[in-house]
């Protein structure tokens, strides 16, 4: 068999090779972005201005050495907001989709590819939340719960 066959062969399998790797490429690109919030987070509480005539004590045995108490705050995914959290404007759900069969629901936010938006973490039994900005061009993110109405997974589209 002549060589320029072979290197023609060659040369249409590495073509044929590309189109496929950018195929997959574009898919994976594609692919929701899944959502978590970090498990746990520790806090320390201190009093500001004791009381006159109370004795100050603490609830919690973990003592640092500075004498205030820490305390550790399981966090869940509270939802998405327009622009950063602490402007409020935090942003409804625009539909929910149930699931008999999985005993579940998904609660969907649609996005304007033109505002910035944050993902919200809270901690459960504290007033800190955390949050991040989503990756521009996201079209709508989602947070499916399950029957007892606990966060089972949270992604972007």
């Amino acid at each position: 068999m002549p060589t320029h066959t072979l290197n023609g062969e060659r040369l249409l399998k590495m073509r044929i090779f590309t189109v496929l790797a950018l195929a997959v490429s574009a898919e994976v690109a594609a692919a929701s972005l899944e959502l978590s919030c970090p498990a746990e987070i520790e806090t320390k509480q201190e009093i500001v201005t004791p009381p006159s005539g109370w004795r100050i004590s603490k609830s919690s045995p973990t003592v640092l050495d500075q004498g205030t108490t820490t305390s550790k705050h399981h966090g869940e995914v509270t939802g998405f907001s327009s622009g950063p959290p602490e402007e409020r404007a935090i942003l409804a759900p625009d539909r929910t989709i149930k699931s008999k069969k999985e005993r579940s629901f998904i609660n969907v936010w649609p996005f304007s590819t033109s505002e910035e938006n944050w993902f919200i973490c809270s901690y459960r039994n504290s007033v800190i939340e955390l949050s991040k900005p989503l990756p521009a061009g996201l079209k709508q993110c989602s947070i499916q719960y399950n029957n007892a109405q606990m966060v089972a997974r949270a992604w972007c589209d």
